[in-house]
C-alpha cells in the first residue's frame, strides 16, 4: 500500500476545526502539492497528516482550497475567455500561451473545451469581451 494513499486507516483520528493561522501555516505546502504538483487531495491529506500530524476532513480541505482560489480545475468562463483571446490573437497571426493559477493550459485542453461548448472561431471573435 502506498504510504501517501490518504489519511490514516483503522482508528479514525479526531477531526476538528483548526484556526486560520494553522491553515495559513500549511497553505504553501498544500498549494504546492495540490495545485502545482497536481496531487489528488486524498494524497495531499495523507502527506500533511504524516508530516505535520494535521488532520482535517476532505470537506475542510475543499473549503480552504476554494477560499484560497487555488483549485486545479479551469472554469467554463475561464475557458471562454482563453478561447476568445486565442481566436483574436490567431487573427493577428500571434501565438499565445495561457496560464491559469500558475499552471500552463495545453492547447489540446483549450480545443476540447471549445469543442465541448460548440463555439466556432467566428463566434468567439464576434463575442463581446468577457474580461472581469
Amino acid at each position: 500500500m502506498d504510504q501517501f494513499a490518504g489519511p490514516s486507516r483503522g482508528i479514525t483520528p479526531q477531526v476538528r476545526e483548526h484556526s486560520s493561522s494553522v491553515w495559513e501555516g500549511l497553505r504553501d505546502q498544500i498549494t504546492q502539492l495540490h495545485s502545482v504538483q497536481g496531487k489528488p487531495l486524498s494524497e495531499v491529506m495523507g502527506i500533511i497528516e504524516t508530516e505535520h500530524g494535521f488532520v482535517a476532513s476532505l470537506r475542510q480541505y475543499k473549503i480552504k482550497i476554494s477560499e484560497w482560489h487555488v483549485g486545479k480545475n479551469i472554469k467554463g468562463d475561464e475557458y471562454k475567455f482563453i478561447a476568445q483571446t486565442q481566436a483574436k490573437r490567431a487573427q493577428e497571426e500571434k501565438d499565445t500561451n495561457f496560464r491559469v493559477r500558475g499552471r500552463e493550459v495545453p492547447p489540446e485542453k483549450i480545443a476540447r473545451a471549445v469543442k465541448r461548448q460548440k463555439l466556432s472561431d467566428q463566434e468567439l471573435v464576434a463575442m463581446p469581451s468577457i474580461c472581469k
